[in-house]
């Protein structure tokens, strides 16, 4: 199968690191983080701006972190669960559109997916995904699971940021 290196104009700008599976895992993991998180949170007040002109009344997702078995759902399982899905997705996308296209289709269908539950979150959640996915294609060279593993710590951390923001009352 096509490596991610293969990225071509497509990922040309995302930076190099999230491309190289040779370096320390939590270095890693805390670098895709921040890739991940910080434009993720520019990208949600631009939708909550965004959502306040053009539709308002339209509230993002309604997340209730307030105990620690939902807590436990948003950080652990959730992220889990959805980097399996992502994994087997991304693996018939590659196949199809080749790593970088796979990359930018997972990423799509992701924040459409979560523009089920709201509009405004599928414009916020497509970002993550863009580095989840290219995150777990770069690990998968060591097994299916390893890119899973890489992706679920990847994704937990954002969700744990979130979830501390919803626990302090910030979201």
């Amino acid at each position: 199968m096509e490596a991610i290196t293969a990225r071509g104009p497509i990922l040309k700008w995302l930076p190099d690191f999230l491309f190289r599976s040779d370096g320390n895992k939590f270095a890693y993991i805390g670098k895709a983080w921040l890739l991940a998180l910080l434009p993720s949170i520019a990208l949600s007040m631009l939708a909550n701006t965004l959502s306040s002109v053009l539709v308002p009344g339209q509230a993002g997702p309604d997340i209730q972190a307030d105990t620690p078995t939902l807590f436990v759902l948003l950080v652990l399982v959730g992220p889990l669960l959805e980097s399996i899905i992502m994994g087997g997705a991304l693996l018939a996308l590659t196949r199809w559109l080749g790593p970088a296209r796979a990359v930018v289709a997972s990423a799509v269908l992701w924040g459409v997916a979560h523009s089920l539950a709201s509009p405004i979150w599928g414009l916020v959640v497509w970002w993550p995904f863009l580095v989840l996915s290219a995150v777990f294609l770069t690990w998968r060279g060591g097994g299916f699971w390893l890119g899973v593993a890489m992706a679920t710590a990847v994704h937990g951390l954002q969700n744990l940021t979130a979830g501390v923001a919803l626990l302090a009352g910030l979201g």
